[in-house]
């Protein structure tokens, strides 16, 4: 399974380059004021779905937001849709991400990792580029929703395991991290860091793909540690 986001680059070149045809946003610039909206680039390809793109840009302030998430299940207009629209805001709106971040570009990019009668599963990057700052920040997280509830799944709901230390235990044993890291810290490091008390059993921070299990963990930098479905013992088949 490739790691989400190498193509990351790419996508984004379609993004601001509006791909399918479709005309990009508008420069707040133009008008003279911020100007934000939806637009709905189509790929021309039946198979996969197209991107949306929520858009706010006020040049004037130095910031430009672009919150993607996939065209899955918009059309019906169903519970599914709108869960996936929450998921690419990570609990918040564009109002605060528009007010938070002054000279700031933001990007939420997104790879679908899993999309079956069983489950759908996805993953997002928040990278945010502000003038003059050294780097840019970003952070990932996921949803996978359980088609037949049409509800966000939570880890406990997947795999089995009794607390805390017993999921540290688990990663230890049978996670990998994906992509080669210069700085990796120690896969006990990330383990203790991913079963905090106030993080380790949400939503948001594991996805799934069609043979596997990744979880999402941050510590000084954002890693995915990955999991065969064949070697856990899950609470459900896979």
């Amino acid at each position: 399974m490739a790691c989400p986001f190498l193509l990351f680059p790419a996508l984004l070149l379609l993004l601001l380059t509006g791909c399918g045809g479709q005309t990009a946003p508008p420069d707040s610039s133009q008008a003279g004021q911020a100007v934000c909206g939806t637009v709905r680039y189509d790929f021309g390809n039946t198979v996969s779905p197209c991107r949306i793109s929520d858009y706010y840009i006020d040049s004037s302030a130095g910031i430009r937001v672009f919150v993607d998430y996939p065209d899955y299940y918009q059309a019906d207009g169903g519970e599914i849709a709108e869960l996936i629209h929450q998921a690419a805001y990570n609990g918040r709106t564009m109002e605060d991400l528009a007010s938070s971040y002054p000279n700031t570009s933001i990007t939420v990019d997104y790879e679908v990792t899993r999309d079956d009668a069983q489950y759908f599963s996805a993953a997002f990057l928040f990278c945010a580029i502000t003038q003059g700052a050294a780097h840019p920040s970003s952070s990932e997280y996921a949803v996978t929703i359980d088609r037949a509830s049409n509800r966000p799944v939570r880890l406990s709901d997947i795999l089995e395991f009794d607390s805390p230390e017993d999921l540290a235990r688990l990663i230890t044993e049978s996670f990998t991290p994906l992509g080669n890291w210069s700085d990796l810290p120690p896969l006990e490091e990330l383990a203790s860091r991913y079963t905090d008390p106030d993080f380790y059993d949400g939503d948001r921070h594991f996805y799934l793909t069609e043979d596997s299990l990744c979880l999402q963990v941050s510590c000084w930098g954002d890693y995915v540690l990955e999991a065969p479905l064949s070697s856990l013992s899950l609470l459900s088949e896979p």
